[in-house]
């Protein structure tokens, strides 16, 4: 009677939900508001009302504090019309409209990987990751097969001198993040070159009323 009800109850436990495909995660970051949404939304952990996401991505678009109301108006209407939908439709964001509030939903760690990869200079974290990797390796290997010059540091030493290294590019790269953050300031994505070219109003409503407040 023990497993018959254990495996009743296991039938009755709710399936994780399927992880967002390759086309769907492509479609998402294909706009940069949507993008630039994303990006202050998982800066915090407290809800974002939908006013100050538009002030957040206006800044970053026209690079003006407090930005044309022009602007302001153009990202809220596009953002309550069609981005934020389109993230509730694949649970990546949770929208409460009646209080006009935007919180990160489950399905946003999906997108992780693919956001604040590069870094200030457009360069990719993860090559420069593997090249310290790289060059470390062989260093240590020359260093310890007696190579000219590089043997006369022990191989010790040049792994202590690289494992400082990727050390110091981690804080680099969140000290970076954590500017960014601040000063609203966005870290363009690579991960789709062939859509480096993408402009913030390709599927939005541009000429769409905002909504009010």
């Amino acid at each position: 009677m023990a497993t018959q009800l254990e495996a009743s109850t296991r039938g009755t436990e709710p399936e994780p939900a399927p992880r967002l495909s390759p086309n769907d995660i492509h479609n998402v970051l294909r706009n940069e508001r949507r993008t630039l949404a994303l990006e202050e939304l998982r800066s915090g952990n407290a809800p974002v009302t939908l006013r100050s996401l538009s002030e957040t991505i206006a800044e970053a678009e026209t690079g003006e504090s407090p930005p044309p109301r022009g602007a302001r108006d153009s990202v809220y209407a596009s953002l309550h019309q069609t981005h934020l939908p389109m993230l509730e439709r694949h649970d990546i964001v949770e929208y409460e409209r009646q209080g006009k509030e935007i919180r990160l939903a489950e399905r946003a760690r999906d997108l992780d990987p693919y956001l604040n990869v590069t870094t200030a200079r457009g360069g990719s974290w993860q090559f420069r990751y593997m090249v310290i990797g790289v060059v470390g390796i062989a260093t240590v290997g020359l260093a310890a097969a007696n190579a000219p010059l590089l043997s006369v540091v022990a191989g010790p030493i040049w792994a202590t001198a690289f494992l400082a290294l990727f050390a110091a590019e981690i804080v680099l790269q969140y000290g970076q993040q954590e500017l960014g953050r601040r000063s609203k300031q966005r870290v363009v994505p690579n991960w789709l070159p062939s859509f480096a070219n993408r402009t913030s109003g390709r599927d939005d409503r541009e000429n769409a009323a905002p909504a009010d407040d």
